[in-house]
Parts: structure tokens; sequence; C-alpha cells
């Protein structure tokens, strides 16, 4: 009963010693395939740090070529700013040109009749000095209201 007894002591202690064997087995299988799949993500992660630090730089430079536009378009709305408040000056100036050349044009406007009145009155004694001087006879203080002397009014 003794030798029954040590080989079944036996053949479960090889049990158990192969069992611990397939877990140091599948230990060791699972810390070389951590140690791949950290080298894997290394790989990936310094990949990835390249084309972050070349993507960095193309943006960059993008900022500085805006940057520079803008630059220009502000430089751009400065000068445009000051063309129209240069125009604008003009425009009052004109503004007030053509005021001072209204008041004056309405000043003519408005007295064209009694100027003309005046005028043909002028030309009327200037025609009877003439022929007053020439040596016609005719009444010096005669009025003719009603002849227009040919104007049309």
């Amino acid at each position: 009963m003794d030798l029954i007894i040590k080989k079944v002591v036996h053949s479960e202690s090889t049990g158990v010693i192969t069992m611990l064997t397939m877990i140091a087995n599948d230990i060791n299988a699972d810390k070389a395939e951590a140690l791949r799949d950290e080298q894997k993500a290394v790989s990936a992660f310094k990949t990835f740090n390249k084309e972050q630090d070349a993507q960095i730089v193309i943006w960059r430079e993008k900022i500085i070529t805006k940057d520079a536009q803008i630059g220009v378009n502000t430089a751009g709305q400065v000068e445009k700013k000051g063309l129209r408040t240069a125009a604008k000056d003009n425009v009052a100036l004109a503004s007030k040109v053509i005021e001072k050349a209204t008041e004056a044009c309405d000043f003519f406007a408005l007295n064209y009749k009694p100027r003309l009145k005046k005028r043909v009155v002028e030309l009327t004694g200037l025609r009877q000095a003439k022929a007053a001087l020439s040596g016609s006879k005719f009444k010096l203080l005669q009025e003719d209201d009603d002849d227009d002397h040919g104007y049309d009014w």
C-alpha cells in the first residue's frame, strides 16, 4: 500500500508541477506579448509625434501667412479710411462751394425780372440820349410802360 500511495502522490505532484510550469509559461508569454504591445505603442506614439510636429510646423506657417495678410489688409483699410476721409472732406468743400454758388444763383433767379425791367429802362434812356444827341425831337419825360421794345417776357 505504501507503494500505491507513493505513486498517487508522485502522479499528483507531477500534475501540480505541470500546472505550475504551464502558469509560468503563460506568465512569460503574457510578458512577451505586453512587451511587444508596448513597443508597438511606443513606435505608434513616435510616429504620431512626428506627424503632429509636421502639422504644427505647417499650421504655424499658415498662421504667419494669415497674420501677414491681416497686416496688409489692415494697412489697406487704414489707407482706404484715409482716402474716404479725404474724399469726404472734398465733398464737404464742394458742398460749400455749391452752397455759395446757389446763393448767387438764387439771387439772380429771384431778381431777374426786376433787373430786366431796370435794364430795359436803362436801354431806353440810352437810346433816347443817343437820339437827342443826334438831333431828334421828342419829349424826354415821356414814359411808355406798354411798349416792351421787342422783348418777350
